[in-house]
């Protein structure tokens, strides 16, 4: 199997490989993760992602989109996975899981200068924090008791902050500082509140042969050094 690029259109970039049982792969733009380079989805889970499929055998459809859309089409519809899905206890019963594809922490950034200081969740209650669309950040807060400032995609979290419109950003320990550098704009960390694992999640319905045989490639190309090479691409 081979992984073929195309042509980003509207909001979606839908890459193909096709066979009449390929699944479907929806991602996001979360970088460094999954994200678009020009007309290619990039990033350290989608390679491990592609090299994982061709080790098995398996082949596949790519969509980019917006994460609530990518989210619930691997909850509602057969032969559908979406990646990088940070694995949760509520979300296990709702999904077949492929991964842990890469390893990430919860973390809470404010802007450069900020004299924001905090060593626990209930202390950062008091301030405005931003995360966006049903990412598992904000339903984790949001079950904290926090008052969170949503947004409609992570990255516009670092206009929000910059200009002052939310206090603390709530995203990936990795993502954070890689999307913020982009734009040129400082972050200050302050707080790591938990660890998280990002996989492939698919739709109950996917053959379990196949959530096997993916699992296994998975575990080779962790064994045998290939994902912690792709990881050192991206630091």
């Amino acid at each position: 199997m081979r992984f073929l690029t195309g042509a980003l259109v509207l909001s979606t970039l839908a890459v193909t490989i096709s066979t009449a049982s390929a699944l479907t792969v929806y991602t996001e733009e979360y970088a460094p993760f999954n994200y678009t380079d020009g007309d290619n989805v990039v990033g350290i889970s989608t390679e491990i992602v592609q090299e994982m499929f061709s080790r098995a055998g398996v082949d596949y459809d790519l969509e980019l989109t917006a994460w609530a859309r990518a989210y619930n089409q691997a909850l509602n519809n057969a032969d559908t996975c979406v990646f990088s899905t940070t694995f949760t206890e509520e979300r296990k019963p709702l999904f077949k899981w492929v991964g842990p594809l890469v390893q990430d922490k919860w973390s809470l950034f404010a802007k450069d200068g900020s004299d924001i200081s905090v060593s626990s969740l209930e202390e950062a209650k008091q301030y405005r924090v931003g995360t966006y669309n049903d990412d598992a950040q904000e339903i984790f807060l949001e079950g904290q008791g926090f008052k969170i400032n949503s947004a409609p995609n992570d990255s516009l979290n670092i206009k929000k902050l910059d200009a002052g419109r939310i206090d603390l950003w709530a995203t990936g320990a990795y993502k954070g500082p890689f999307d913020a550098a982009k734009t040129g704009m400082k972050l200050k960390h302050v707080l790591d509140y938990k660890e998280t694992e990002m996989s492939l999640a698919c739709n109950k319905d996917v053959d379990q042969g196949v959530i096997d045989s993916l699992n296994a490639a998975l575990a080779e190309l962790k064994s045998d050094g290939t994902a912690s090479a792709i990881a050192a691409k991206y630091k």
